[in-house]
């Protein structure tokens, strides 16, 4: 008995010894692990918290840069392959846009190298003046001395009172909710749109001109020598 029980203390101390040499490791592993996974949690709230407040002030400012919405794992031939995409989306927007002037830029060369003309009523048969001739032109509407820029004359879109110059008639380019109103034309017939302040009138005429006129008609009708000046010289 005294043998075997020497036997079984010489041996305790040794297993007790591997026990706690594996208990260590494995805190310590545990702990490596712990301490990875919470550097990469920590690296990710960060970003994340950089980029809501990037966005928080963009909202404020008006005025960012955008923060790339990649993960710090992913790989950079990905993330380049996404910048290439953005760069392609780009160009094909800047194009589009730069068309989109050169044809503003054409139509409005072809309306100022064209004599247009105003007719209204119900058949469009009635003649209402130049709207684009210079002032001293007898059927010019910036002519204040005759018929078509005078704003007294009844079939003068000026006069303020009459058929085609009345913001009430439905035959006057300023009245807002007209369905017939004057239309514009060159002296070829070829139709150029509606000439109306509706804003919801299909096929209405939208060029530089007609859009100044739009907006500006009441004070227009003051002065339409002075506003002629303005807006041809």
């Amino acid at each position: 008995m005294h043998i075997k029980q020497t036997h079984i203390s010489a041996a305790r101390p040794n297993l007790l010894k591997e026990h706690v040499s594996l208990t260590q490791g494995l805190t310590n592993r545990i702990k490596h692990e712990n301490t990875t996974s919470y550097i990469k949690h920590l690296a990710v709230s960060v970003l994340s918290s950089i980029s809501a407040r990037i966005k928080n002030t963009c909202n404020l400012t008006g005025k960012c840069f955008e923060m790339p919405n990649v993960l710090y794992t992913q790989p950079l031939a990905v993330s380049i392959k996404n910048d290439k995409h953005i760069d392609t989306l780009k160009m094909k927007i800047m194009k589009k846009i730069l068309l989109t002037a050169f044809l503003s830029l054409v139509i409005s060369a072809l309306v100022q190298g064209q004599t247009l003309h105003i007719y209204g009523g119900s058949n469009h048969d009635v003649y209402l003046g130049c709207l684009n001739c210079n002032k001293y032109d007898k059927n010019s509407i910036w002519n204040a001395y005759r018929t078509y820029g005078s704003k007294y004359n009844s079939n003068s879109i000026w006069n303020a009172y009459g058929t085609y110059g009345s913001k009430y008639n439905s035959a006057s380019p300023w009245n807002s909710y007209s369905n017939d109103p004057p239309v514009i034309v060159d002296k070829d017939g070829g139709f150029y749109g509606y000439f109306t302040t509706n804003k919801y009138k299909s096929k209405r005429a939208d060029f530089d001109l007609v859009e100044v006129l739009y907006e500006y008609h009441e004070l227009i009708r003051d002065d339409v020598s002075k506003w002629y000046d303005k807006i041809f010289e």
